[in-house]
């Protein structure tokens, strides 16, 4: 979100604040890679800081296979919280298929099941 914007939600307008995603991979073999990432929020509301992290390590135990693991953190209020995340990556021909469960600490027991799909023309 690099322009501010805002949504309408449950019929009461939210003003979303400015992101800046800054990362970095680490491939020291074929078969595993290291990720880092910080999070720049530029929100209107005071908290601790600003920049959220997270470290994630990625495995390939087959060659189209990727098993991955990690920690970020997260807003929850004005707390900053750190919850772990897994996923599984399918790399094949035409078709790649990500999936990602992550706790999340927006509202209690209630977690995130992210699915990316890529179709390479």
């Amino acid at each position: 979100n690099i322009l501010n914007s805002s949504i309408d939600f449950d019929n009461q307008e939210e003003l979303l604040p400015q992101l800046g995603i800054f990362s970095l991979q680490l491939k020291p073999s074929n078969w595993m890679q290291l990720s880092t990432r910080s999070t720049y929020v530029n929100s209107t509301i005071d908290r601790d800081r600003t920049i959220l992290f997270g470290a994630g390590l990625h495995f390939r135990p087959i060659k189209f296979i990727q098993v991955s693991g990690g920690i970020t953190e997260q807003f929850q209020g004005l707390d900053i919280t750190s919850v772990p995340a897994i996923g599984i990556k399918l790399d094949l021909a035409i078709l790649n298929f990500d999936y990602v469960f992550k706790k999340s600490a927006y509202k209690e027991n209630t977690d995130s099941h992210l699915v990316a799909i890529k179709i390479n023309i």
